[in-house]
């Protein structure tokens, strides 16, 4: 049987710590941006009940919507934190919005998404814009197209 002499399994232990440790940090710091997220939220809904459903994205964007009261909330964290709430009944209509533009390459053309949001009109105020990404502060895409849509139908549905 092998033996494993003790300084070398110190320093097996030190070096899988060193590696582990950035990724244990990362964690950390992106529970405490949720946990502030929500509490934000949380705040500026007046409510702590929990919604129906709700959805949360890059630490910086949540929306949720309570089918009881008919009541739907959007908070966009940030530099420019933007909240909106209102109620379903007030909505007259709901659309995803897509701005994009194409790009030509070697390889062909290419289309470039620059913002996806919901589009919220109202029979006696003018139109809300609830962003979900914009292309000036992120450079890729990590479901919110699906996201948009998914939130443009629940509210279809709930304002028919």
């Amino acid at each position: 049987m092998t033996t494993i002499d003790p300084v070398t399994l110190v320093m097996a232990a030190i070096v899988l710590g060193a590696f582990a440790l950035p990724f244990i940090l990362f964690s950390i710091k992106n529970k405490k941006k949720k946990s502030q997220l929500l509490r934000d939220f949380q705040t500026l809904s007046k409510t702590e009940s929990p919604w129906d459903i709700q959805d949360m994205w890059r630490n910086q964007y949540m929306i949720a919507l309570s089918t009881g009261t008919k009541t739907f909330h959007y908070y966009k964290a940030g530099d420019n934190s933007l909240f909106h709430s209102f109620f379903l009944g007030d909505v007259r209509d709901v659309q995803v919005k897509t701005k994009s533009r194409e790009l030509s390459t070697k390889e062909g053309k290419h289309t470039v998404i620059d913002e996806i949001g919901l589009s919220v009109s109202f029979p006696d105020q003018p139109s809300v814009y609830l962003e979900f990404f914009n292309q000036e502060d992120f450079t890729d895409l990590v479901g919110e197209s699906v996201l948009a849509e998914k939130w443009g139908q629940l509210l279809k549905n709930q304002i028919c």
